[in-house]
């Protein structure tokens, strides 16, 4: 995914584009008749009412497949998909979280160990 920088646009574009991103549900951009984009909202992690299931992550993996063989997701497809990230992410921390205390307690030691080498 491209990342863009929006300070580095023209104002009137930052202003059009704000509008766009306050829309819940997203926004679908059209050019000459045609969706040339959607803009949808960041979504945060959500707890599902359901409990992660190979019916949902089966559902999720057809919509990937779907959007890279070509044909392409609807705006509903891609809120669908990006939900059952969500779902999955906090799935996956809930049941194997990541060791990141002892990432931490190791970037500070190298980062200790860097500043005392460098004196």
């Amino acid at each position: 995914m491209q990342r863009l920088n929006l300070e580095e646009l023209p104002k009137a574009f930052r202003d059009a584009l704000a509008l766009c991103v306050t829309e819940r549900e997203g926004t679908a951009l059209e050019m000459d008749g045609k969706v040339v984009a959607y803009i949808i909202p960041k979504y945060e992690l959500t707890k599902a009412d359901e409990p992660w299931s190979d019916a949902k992550n089966d559902r999720r993996c057809d919509l990937i497949d779907k959007k890279h063989d070509g044909r392409g997701l609807t705006l509903e497809e891609i809120r669908e998909l990006h939900q059952l990230q969500s779902e999955l992410s906090y799935h996956v921390r809930k049941v194997a979280p990541l060791p990141i205390e002892q990432t931490r307690k190791l970037h500070q030691q190298l980062v200790m160990e860097a500043i005392q080498s460098a004196s």
